[in-house]
């Protein structure tokens, strides 16, 4: 989040270092993806957020997919996915 504040006020940050500190992780959650998104504009990790958010879904029920699809950081993954596919 540092990182995202810093790329939005202009201010310098660190791309090796955060590419560093991903090759470190095993797993990154989806929330976590979107944001390497929004920093790096790299649309692989928008990509990866989108397919965990779905394969996530896909093993809800209907009623809990809908709503799961609803929280904000998924709603925001889906719609920045459609953008990025229109």
């Amino acid at each position: 989040h540092l990182y995202i504040a810093n790329k939005q006020l202009g201010q310098e940050y660190d791309i090796q270092e955060i590419h560093r500190l991903i090759k470190e992780e095993e797993n990154i959650a989806y929330s976590l993806n979107f944001r390497l998104y929004e920093l790096l504009e790299d649309a692989s990790y928008l990509e990866t957020a989108y397919n965990q958010i779905q394969e996530k879904a896909d093993a809800l029920d209907d009623e809990s997919k809908g709503k799961f699809l609803n929280y904000p950081i998924p709603k925001q993954i889906v719609e920045a996915w459609e953008k990025v596919q229109s």
